[in-house]
């Protein structure tokens, strides 16, 4: 049963990624905020990691999630200061 769970985890996350990063899905209730916390910028981090490595050192191509990150990180922020304790 637990490696059900596990498979069925993955799956999820999979599936994410594949998503735009900052659309909240069902799996948060459609809440933003609730997505922030729960996987942070990581989505787009590897999305710029990628394009870093296929490029081969040309970041120019990359600047596009280059700045996606910089936002993700700036809301990120934002919702840690304006979460309620």
């Amino acid at each position: 049963m637990s490696q059900q769970i596990t498979k069925q985890e993955i799956e999820a996350l999979e599936k994410e990624e594949d998503d735009t990063w900052w659309r909240a899905g069902e799996r948060d209730n459609f809440d933003l905020n609730k997505k922030l916390l729960r996987v942070g910028c990581r989505p787009i981090y590897r999305k710029l990691i990628l394009c870093q490595k296929e490029q081969a050192g040309n970041n120019q191509n990359c600047t596009q999630h280059k700045q996606e990150v910089d936002k993700c990180l700036q809301m990120l922020k934002f919702v840690y200061a304006t979460q309620k304790n």
